[in-house]
Order: C-alpha cells, then sequence, then structure tokens
C-alpha cells in the first residue's frame, strides 16, 4: 500500500514520519492516511479507494494478499466495478452502464431524436471535447494503474526475497548459534563473546517474528525457531540468571511447538521441541524452587518424549532417546528437592519421591553407561553417566537428610527418636554407598589414568563419603541432644577425623584437574568447592577442640577457595560466580571473626575490620545473586547478625524479602 501510494503522489509518505521514531511509529498504527487525492488531483476516486483499501489498519479490510490487488487493478483497468466499492449499488449501476457505452449511446441517440435536436450543435463540440478529455484521463489512469501493479507485484516479490533472505539466515545463523552454544558453556573469558551471540541470535528472531505468524508458515520453519527461542532462553538464564527474558523466550518456543501441534498432532518435530522446551522450563522453574511447577512440566515433557519416540527414523529415535535419558536426571533433582521439604506427616509421599528419583537415576547411569560402551568418542554419554553417578551420590545423602530433618521438627520425642535413628542408617549406608563409588573410580583409573572425568567421579565420590560422614556426626549429636542424653564425644571426634582426609584428597585431585584444564570454569569450581567442604571441617574441628592450628589452616583453606572464585568472577561476570564468590567472601571473614575471638598471637582489631569489609562485600554480592534469582534470605540474615556482633560500622545492608526462610544459610 506505501509503494502503491508513493508511486501515485511522487513519492509522498501517506503518514506523517518526522519527528522521534515513538511518533513515527504511533502514526503508522493508528493515524489515518492521507488520502493521494490531495496530493494528485489527477487520482480519481475508484484508484483511491484501492490504495486506501490496501493502507487499511483492519486486517480483514485489507487486499489478503497481492493476487487480490493486481485482479481489482485489472477491472479498474478494464472499467469494471472493482471490489474495493462493491458495496455501493450506485456506483456498481454507474459502472456497468460505463462498460456497455455502446448501448447507453444508442438510447441516449433515440433520446436526443424524441426531443427532435432541441439541444444546439455547441453543445454537441462541448461533449466531443470532454470525450477527448476524457479518453486522455482515462490513458493516464490506465497508466498509472500498470504502474502500480507492477509495483504491487515487486512490492509481492521483494517481501517473498526478504522473507526467504532472512529464514535463510536464521537457518545459517542458528546453525553457528547451536554450536556456539554446546561449545563454550564452560570456556573461562567467553562470557563478553557469548552476550554479543545473545545479542544478534535475539535481533534476528526479532527480525522473522512477522513471519512467524503466517497462516502459510513451513512447519520446518517454525521448528527453527522454537530451537532458536529455547536456546535464547537458556543462555539468558546462564549470563543473567532466572530472569523473566529466559522465561519469555523459553515459554515463546513452547507457544511455537503449541501451534504447529495444533495443525498436525503428528509431527514428531514439533513433539521433540516441545519436549526439550518444557525441561527448560523446568529447570528455570527448579531454580527458583517453584517444584510443582517443575514436577509438572518434567512430567508433560516425559510423556512428549514417549511420542516422539514412535518415529521410524532411527537417527531421530536415537536423538529423542538420549535427549530423554538427560531429562530423567532433572526430573530426579527435582523428585529429591520435593522430598526435602516435606513435613513428616507427608513421610510416605516423601520417600515415594526420593526411591523414584533413585529408580530414574539409576535408569539413566544405565543408558548412558551402554551409549559410552557403544561409542567411545561419545562425550555427551560420557559427561552424563557422570553427572547420574554423581547425583546417585548426593541422592544417598538427601534420604539421610529427609530423616534428619524430620527428627528435628518433630515434637513428640519418641518419633523423633526413630527418625534420627533411621537418619543415623541412612547416612551410614550413604558412606558406604559412596565409599564403594570411590573404589570402583580408583580401579577405573588404574587402566585410564588420563581420564578427567573418571578423576572427577572419583573426587566427588570422596567428597560425598566425606559429606556423609559429617551428617552422621551432625545426627548422632542431635539425637542425644534432643533425647537428654550424653554427647558421644568420641565417637563425633572420630567420625570427623575420619572425613577430614577424605576432603583433603577430593581437593588435590581437583587441583590437578585444574593445572591440566584451567580454561575449563567447571575445574575452578570444583577446587573452590572441594576446599571450602575441607575448610568447614578444619574449622568446626579447630573450634570445637580449641585447635588453633587447625582454625589457621581453615583460614589459609578458605583464603585459597576464596582466590579461586574472585578469578572466576573477574573472567566471566556469570550469575553463579557472583553467588560463588559472595560464599567465599563469608566463608573467609567467618574464621577471620573466629581467630579474632580466640587466638592471642592475632591482631583482633585488625582481624574484625578486615572481616567486616568483607562480610559488607558478601552482602552485596548476594544481594546481586538475590536478583538474579538464588534464593539467598538466610545468607543475608546470617551476614546482618554476624556485622551486629562484630560492632562493624556502617557498610551495605541489603533488603532481605523474606523469600526461601527454610533455606539453609551460607553452604557451599
Amino acid at each position: 500500500g506505501v509503494i502503491l501510494y508513493q508511486m501515485l503522489t511522487g513519492g509522498r509518505f501517506p503518514y506523517e514520519v518526522g519527528g522521534a521514531m515513538r511518533d513515527v511509529l504511533d502514526n503508522i498504527l493508528r493515524a489515518e492516511p492521507s488520502r493521494p487525492s490531495t496530493v494528485r488531483r489527477q487520482i480519481d476516486d475508484e484508484l483511491e479507494t484501492i490504495v486506501l483499501k490496501c493502507l487499511s489498519k483492519e486486517r480483514e479490510r485489507r487486499y489478503q494478499n497481492a493476487g487480490d490487488l493486481g485482479r481489482d487493478l485489472d477491472r479498474y483497468l478494464s472499467g469494471e466495478p472493482i471490489e474495493a466499492k462493491r458495496d455501493s449499488g450506485w456506483y456498481v449501476f454507474r459502472k456497468t452502464v460505463r462498460r456497455h457505452r455502446p448501448a447507453a449511446l444508442g438510447a441516449a441517440a433515440l433520446l436526443a431524436m424524441l426531443v427532435l435536436f432541441s439541444v444546439p450543435m455547441p453543445i454537441s463540440r462541448q461533449s466531443e471535447a470532454r470525450a477527448a478529455d476524457d479518453a486522455t484521463d482515462a490513458r493516464i489512469r490506465a497508466d498509472d494503474a500498470a504502474d502500480a501493479a507492477r509495483a504491487a507485484q515487486a512490492a509481492e516479490a521483494a517481501q517473498r526475497q526478504r522473507a526467504e533472505a532472512l529464514i535463510a539466515g536464521l537457518v545459517d545463523s542458528s546453525r553457528i548459534f547451536f554450536e556456539f552454544d554446546d561449545q563454550p558453556a564452560n570456556l573461562r573469558g567467553s562470557y563478553d563473546a557469548r552476550v554479543s551471540l545473545l545479542n544478534g541470535m535475539s535481533h534476528m528472531l526479532g527480525e522473522v517474528e512477522p513471519f512467524v505468524g503466517d497462516a502459510g508458515a513451513d512447519p520446518r520453519f517454525l521448528h527453527l525457531v522454537g530451537e532458536t527461542h529455547r536456546r535464547v532462553g537458556n543462555l539468558y538464564k546462564a549470563l543473567y540468571g532466572n530472569g523473566e527474558r529466559a522465561r519469555t523466550g523459553i515459554e515463546a518456543a513452547i507457544a511455537i511447538h503449541d501451534r504447529v501441534l495444533a495443525i498436525s498432532g503428528g509431527d514428531i518435530e514439533a513433539r521433540h521441541g516441545r519436549a526439550l522446551a518444557r525441561m527448560s522450563l523446568a529447570e528455570l522453574e527448579l531454580s527458583q524452587l517453584r517444584l510443582d511447577e517443575a514436577r509438572s512440566l518434567c512430567e508433560a515433557a516425559a510423556a512428549d518424549f514417549e511420542v516422539a519416540s514412535s518415529t521410524t527414523d532411527a537417527g531421530m529415535r536415537q536423538a529423542i532417546d538420549d535427549d530423554a535419558h538427560e531429562a530423567l536426571v532433572t526430573y530426579a533433582r527435582v523428585l529429591a528437592r520435593y522430598a526435602n521439604g516435606m513435613p513428616f506427616d507427608q513421610r510416605d509421599e516423601a520417600i515415594h519421591h526420593l526411591d523414584r528419583a533413585r529408580a530414574e537415576l539409576g535408569d539413566a547411569e544405565l543408558y548412558w553407561k551402554g551409549r559410552a560402551a557403544a561409542d567411545g568418542d561419545n562425550q555427551r554419554a560420557t559427561r552424563l553417566l557422570s553427572i547420574a553417578r554423581e547425583e546417585q551420590n548426593l541422592l544417598s545423602i538427601t534420604f539421610g537428610r529427609v530423616h534428619h530433618q524430620w527428627g528435628r521438627s518433630v515434637e513428640d520425642d519418641e518419633i523423633a527418636r526413630r527418625c534420627f535413628d533411621l537418619a543415623v542408617r541412612r547416612f551410614q549406608e550413604a558412606v558406604e554407598f559412596n565409599g564403594t563409588a570411590a573404589s570402583m573410580f580408583e580401579g577405573l583409573l588404574v587402566d585410564d589414568t588420563r581420564n578427567a572425568l573418571l578423576a572427577r567421579d572419583h573426587a566427588f565420590a570422596l567428597l560425598y563419603e566425606g559429606e556423609a560422614l559429617v551428617w552422621l556426626s551432625l545426627s548422632i549429636e542431635e539425637r542425644a541432644a534432643r533425647l537428654g542424653e550424653e554427647r558421644p564425644l568420641e565417637e563425633l571426634l572420630a567420625l570427623r577425623e575420619q572425613a577430614l582426609p577424605l576432603f583433603q584428597e577430593a581437593a588435590e585431585i581437583t587441583a590437578g584437574l585444574e593445572r591440566v584444564n584451567d580454561a575449563d570454569i567447571r575445574t575452578g569450581r570444583d577446587v573452590a568447592l572441594c576446599l571450602n567442604k575441607l575448610g568447614n571441617q578444619q574449622r568446626v574441628f579447630g573450634w570445637e577442640n580449641s585447635r588453633l592450628d587447625t582454625l589457621r589452616e581453615a583460614l589459609e583453606t578458605f583464603e585459597s577457595s576464596l582466590a579461586r572464585r574472585q578469578s572466576l568472577w573477574d573472567d566471566d561476570h556469570l550469575p553463579q560466580n557472583g553467588h560463588d564468590l559472595a560464599v567465599g567472601l563469608f566463608k573467609v571473614a567467618e574464621v577471620m571473626l573466629m581467630l579474632a575471638e580466640r587466638d592471642p598471637e592475632a591482631d583482633a582489631g585488625a582481624l574484625t575490620a578486615a572481616a567486616c569489609d568483607l562480610l559488607g562485600r558478601s552482602a552485596l554480592r548476594f544481594a546481586e545473586a538475590g536478583g538474579h534469582g538464588y534464593p539467598v534470605s538466610p545468607a543475608l540474615r546470617l551476614i546482618t547478625r554476624y556485622r551486629t556482633e562484630a560492632g562493624c560500622d556502617g557498610g551495605p545492608e541489603p533488603e532481605i524479602d523474606g523469600q526461601d526462610a527454610g533455606e539453609p544459610g551460607v553452604d557451599h
């Protein structure tokens, strides 16, 4: 419509296009177009009607396609009634008479004879002159209309070419994006490159968005747009936290796949794509502790995977099965987290969720073990086998933590005793389970000494074995306190001493992996985590046993962990790196305050001042992490308490929004 308007008016726009961009867009969306006859008086009412129909704000009142416009222009050129004015009866009558001009002229001649040539000859000459003028105007209109038709056809061709170019560009860009997104997620220093890639793909999606709503859009194009939306949403989550832009992208992917399935319920690719998008949204909900929503999404995704796996295409079926078994790990995490927050009166349901999680992880481990054995170069299979094993190690501890939590919360002492007894038994099983796993990985490493994933599995089995020992000691201690029994100090000390070398060995293994591959963000994170676990035990052991040397070791351990986390944050401002840095700052400050109180050789004032500074910085980082969706309120409350007890002056006091009050404080 705009192109036709410009051709008829010498390049004028139908709207006011000067001024601010917002005003221009408002004019295009809401203002009525100027009539072309006000610019060029030779434009008649019919041609103007055609132009204004092209520019109508209401979709149903416009020509539905360039073909309809071309046919109406043909009617205009041949003198037939145009569709744009079909609702005017008098207009149709006039055009019909004009179209059958010979018969009309004959009738006029007969009328003239009946009035005995009463009209003077000068009028006849004037009529001839008007007829000549009409013929000239008709030729001009015909030329203009022909030009307009050609312009409409050219515009349609240009629009089609632009759409094809954009779609082709999306195909190429998405391929690069998918390959790049799969590779550098854990590459240190890739933050800026990934931000640039994200911005570029977001812009590309904006460009193709008008074609997504086309009723005739190719399903293959819609699949591609949907998958790109999902990955863009995932990247928003990784780079900026659990914000609404991540949710918007993932939900857009689900909506696109829903649309394709509404048209063709048997579209396997759309079913597969929707399953993946639902799992991405489930992970987002899990990170925000929206556990009901996360569980529902996982179960809906599982149903989609099952339907999609019925495809007869072997290659596609393998890809779907791979994705479905990766999703099992996320589902198990959701179930475990769900059970961990359930009260004692829902214990049967909680245990059912934990048993289901264990079964899902067992299926995942078996599947990925088979895939890795069939193809030794399948890095995805090797990685997911490692993750499934690690989650099983962690789940063994979760069984004990659930019973431990019930022992703390119930009012009846006898029920509390039974809960703590079950917790002790579960933690003993977790110690044995992780110890067996550590021995297995150690044996596998004898024949494959350079296998970094096996070495990492070994380190984390040791880490979780130590963690289970710590929880075992806590359950024994709290059971005695709850029942009014004497604390078994020797047993507790023995368990703590047994855990320390396990944490130490895990830290040494991960530090070795970091030296081999310090370009991977995960190696630095793994070392920092293991050092924090080691430092926690050194701190508790040193404080409870008045061992200043062990407290000083804890400070050195935490400072080493903090240095790594600071370096990771400096390289990549990822939300997780910021959260981890907040934890590291807090850990160092906590031990400084302990040494300021207990160490007679320390400068208590200097240590307290340094600790106050670190606590302030930690609070700011935690508050920032809270903005990215991390549960941080307990940590902020703990920091506020420490600052108050230490007499810290001024400093930031981030708001505590009251969320996640049931979460633990500063841990990892």
